[in-house]
């Protein structure tokens, strides 16, 4: 996010301790932009994504299974962004099955998802989901649009 011009290192702060499945990776938040991400991405591989055929990259056959999969770490997350999504614009990098879109979409004034994973991608599509395969968006409008 340094890079990307979004956030100054002073104002990055620990957000949450670890990732659903990873130990080595935290949560970081902006205090001034609001932006919050993963303290390193090195290990997302986009391939690794768009390879996987279904639903089957979260142990499920469809959707509906798929979302339910992570619903404990789901509500959590539920939790902790509720107050920073009612009423506003926010994306959600990496959505995967959309559980959390399920969640917090009907607070926000406007959702966005980036999924790079076909089926995944689709299926959201079909539920009305603004979902893109990529973010190829200059950081500053990034930033605007998530305002």
């Amino acid at each position: 996010m340094i890079d990307l011009g979004i956030c100054e290192e002073s104002s990055i702060e620990p957000y949450y301790p670890q990732v659903r499945d990873r130990d080595d990776v935290s949560v970081l938040k902006c205090k001034k932009s609001g932006v919050i991400f993963l303290s390193r991405s090195d290990h997302i591989d986009m391939s690794h994504y768009e390879e996987k055929e279904g639903f089957r990259y979260w142990s499920a056959g469809d959707r509906k299974h798929a979302v339910n999969v992570g619903i404990e770490d789901k509500l959590r997350r539920k939790g902790l962004l509720q107050h920073i999504v009612a009423n506003r614009k926010w994306m959600d990098i990496g959505t995967g099955s959309g559980g959390i879109l399920d969640e917090l979409s009907p607070l926000a004034s406007k959702t966005f998802a980036v999924e790079p994973q076909k089926i995944a991608r689709e299926s959201l599509k079909k539920l009305g989901y603004d979902v893109y395969r990529f973010l190829a968006v200059p950081p500053l409008l990034l930033v605007r649009l998530c305002q």
